[in-house]
């Protein structure tokens, strides 16, 4: 065999192995995503013959005429292995979210934050979003009105603090969500009638904050921290001081839980439950306000428990109106006035509150009211341990009155009711009745009192 046909016989072998392997359109595809990046050399697009129509009668070239002619164009023809392939990419790291996306920023009180201003921050965070105040003095220009759920976080009540001078409030939460505040001061200044910080609605929660500087008229009295509608929430650990008129007002029906606060200094009251308010107060110090330390009045049933209602200048915790629910375990000394007064047609539960040393009387019953008077402490009162006086009649069972100055338990005017199982010693008299009125007396315990252990003059 002469060497020219082996030679076309191996080419032709070549050619039939390169069409038999040759991948497809979308095969090509695929090989080129697997070429490593590294290499970016392009590959020349094929030539592709048009196919021939059905009326062509073009005679099929014999294999000898086809190796021929591939020899023939072969200096002329690039290889046609696969469209180019791009370069790979690399994929650029996702841009770090805005901090207002984050749904966590920060602001500083010169305005080097996240935001130039607490204002901007609030009016432009997402829902659900939290604001670092870092420490400093953050003094808004108006009324800081949210809407929309929202925690704050302070350095604490002694480092960062919200100011204003506005008329209205400071701070209001009108959302229907959630709203928090931490280590804030929250702070009016000026004679512009204004609340601090006002909670119409939603749920609330105040940890370590102070709130001072409310300032009243003579229409409008106002407080440091307001909670109306039906808010809801926990006030913890704060002071409120320094409000005229009130430390914390609860008005319509909000049932918020007051835990551990300092509140003092308040030119009425420290706290006033109004309209159908709730809700517990829990181991508060209520002490030095210049009226009473906790006023029920309307129709509010707050429980109240655990707290100190000391040195102010009327009563530690006042019922009025229609008023009721219940005072327990309370420390109610050393003020002015009583260390319990229940006035009006109110209907509380007072159990195993230590009422001592008040100006007056540890628990004092007026008007129509009523309720249960139950395992009291009423000792060392200036006049006397319980005073019962205008038509007032209530149930007293089981409380211990000593060493009162004017008598253990005392009946006046036209009061009436039961009195069952108290211990009356180290008192004036045991138990004073005075004409009209008219108590049931029931197996008390009276000794060792100086005048007399009952004196009734009916």
């Amino acid at each position: 065999m002469r060497k020219v046909d082996v030679l076309l016989i191996c080419l032709l072998g070549s050619s039939l192995l390169l069409a038999c392997n040759l991948p497809q359109g979308g095969e090509v595809r695929g090989l080129g995503e697997a070429r490593s990046s590294e290499d970016t050399t392009p590959t020349p697009t094929p030539d592709v013959a048009a196919s021939p129509t059905p009326t062509q009668t073009k005679a099929a070239p014999t294999p000898t005429a086809t190796i021929r002619a591939r020899l023939r164009s072969a200096p002329h023809t690039a290889t046609p292995i696969m469209a180019a392939t791009p370069t790979p990419t690399s994929i650029p790291e996702p841009a770090s979210e805005p901090a207002s996306a984050a749904g966590t920023v920060r602001v500083a009180a010169d305005g080097s934050g996240d935001y130039p201003s607490l204002e901007e921050a609030v009016g432009s965070v997402p829902e659900g979003a939290t604001i670092i105040l870092e420490a400093g003095t953050f003094r808004l220009a108006g009324p800081l009105e949210v809407a929309q759920s929202l925690s704050l976080e302070g350095a604490g009540m002694d480092q960062t603090e919200i100011v204003s001078d506005a008329a209205g409030h400071v701070v209001r939460f009108s959302g229907g969500g959630s709203f928090s505040a931490e280590g804030i001061t929250f702070r009016h200044e000026g004679v512009a009638t204004a609340h601090v910080v006002v909670v119409d609605g939603g749920e609330a929660t105040f940890d370590g904050c102070r709130f001072t500087g409310a300032a009243s008229s003579e229409d409008a009295r106002m407080a440091g921290l307001r909670l109306q509608g039906s808010a809801s929430g926990v006030v913890r650990d704060c002071a409120v001081e320094a409000n005229n008129a009130y430390g914390i007002l609860m008005v319509d029906q909000a049932q918020t839980t007051l835990e551990g606060n300092t509140i003092t200094g308040n030119e009425r009251v420290g706290i006033v439950y109004e309209g159908d308010a709730g809700g517990v107060a829990r181991g508060n110090d209520i002490s030095g306000n210049r009226g009473h330390g906790i006023v029920v009045a309307e129709r509010a049933q707050p429980t109240l428990e655990g707290n100190t209602c000391a040195y102010n200048e009327r009563s530690g915790i006042s019922y009025f109106d229609d008023a009721g629910g219940a005072a327990r375990n309370n420390n109610c000394t050393a003020n002015w006035e009583m260390g319990i007064f229940v006035a009006g047609q109110s209907q509380p539960t007072l159990e195993g509150n230590a009422c001592a040393s008040n100006i007056e009387a540890g628990i004092w019953y007026a008007d129509t009211a009523g309720g249960v008077a139950r395992g009291n402490e009423c000792s060392s009162n200036i006049f006397a341990g319980i005073v019962v006086g205008g038509q007032a009649q209530p149930t007293l069972e089981g409380n211990t009155c000593i060493g009162n100055t004017e008598a253990g338990i005392w009946y006046a005017d036209n009061a009436s009711g039961v009195v069952r199982g108290n211990e009356c010693s180290g008192n004036k008299f045991g138990i004073a009745v005075m004409e009209p009125a008219n108590p049931e007396l029931v197996d008390n315990n009276l000794h060792d009192n100086s005048n007399a252990d009952i004196q009734d003059w009916r």
